[in-house]
Parts: structure tokens; sequence; C-alpha cells
């Protein structure tokens, strides 16, 4: 399975406290993790709580979160949802070989695996160059002009 995060639209409030508690009783399981009912006790596989960690990890981060499984293709309308993009935009990451995809039935189809490498690189290089916009911003003084409302 994959977490996939997206930041397309608004989280439902999630409450602090309990994405906390969340947090506190995923990152301690050396006894295991179980659910329970009043009829019924589950234990947790490891490989489920990484999915839950991670899930609760970016609920704190205030961001949305989808499970997919990880044997899914995306179509190219659906790639272009989770990117955030349009599929013409999408089209042509795939023209320009930025992501790899096979064609199943005539149709251009996006590992989510793939899919999603794509978007950790590309949000992360996002990330560098806005850092280095604010730091060139700040280096000019242009944080320290007066407020001319």
């Amino acid at each position: 399975m994959v977490v996939v995060h997206t930041t397309s639209q608004p989280t439902a409030s999630v409450d602090p406290d309990v994405i906390e508690q969340l947090m506190t009783v995923l990152q301690d399981r050396s006894e295991g993790i179980a659910l329970s009912t009043d009829s019924a006790r589950v234990a947790l596989p490891p490989a489920l709580i990484d999915i839950l960690q991670d899930a609760v990890n970016y609920l704190a981060a205030g961001e949305q979160v989808r499970i997919m499984p990880d044997r899914d293709d995306l179509s190219v309308n659906q790639a272009a949802s989770v990117l955030n993009i349009r599929a013409v935009s999408v089209n042509q990451l795939l023209d320009e070989g930025d992501i790899s995809y096979e064609i199943i039935g005539g149709e251009r189809r996006i590992g989510i695996y793939r899919m999603m490498i794509y978007k950790s690189e590309r949000d992360a290089k996002r990330r560098r160059v806005l850092d280095e916009l604010t730091q060139f911003s700040q280096d000019l003084g242009l944080y320290d002009l007066p407020d001319n409302r």
C-alpha cells in the first residue's frame, strides 16, 4: 500500500489532541497494537501500523490523506487530480519522459508508485526554490520594508 497525500482540497479539522495520542500509540509498538470492540480484538500487522503512522503524520501537517494500493495504475485524468494540474500538462510530462507510463487498452496508464516518486521530487524541488527565493528576499532586506497599506 502507498499513502498518498494531496493538498488540493482542505482537510477536515482533526482534533490535535487525537493526532498527538495516535502518534504516541503508533510510535510505541513494542507490545504491538490492536483494535478492539466489545466483541473482538484484532492485532494490527506492522505494515498496517506503518501506513497508519504515515497517514497520521500527514494529517498532523494539515494535509489530506488518501490510501491507494500500489498496484493501481492511474489514468491521465487521475494523475492530473493527484498532481493538481491539468490532464494536458500530465500528457506533456509523459511525452517529455518525466513520468514513465504504459499503454494499456489504448490508454496511457501511470503506475501510482512512479507517479508518487515524481510528485515527491517535484515537491522537494519547489521547496528548495522557494527557500532560495525567501533567502534572497531576506538578503535584500525586502522583509524589512514598511507596510504602506
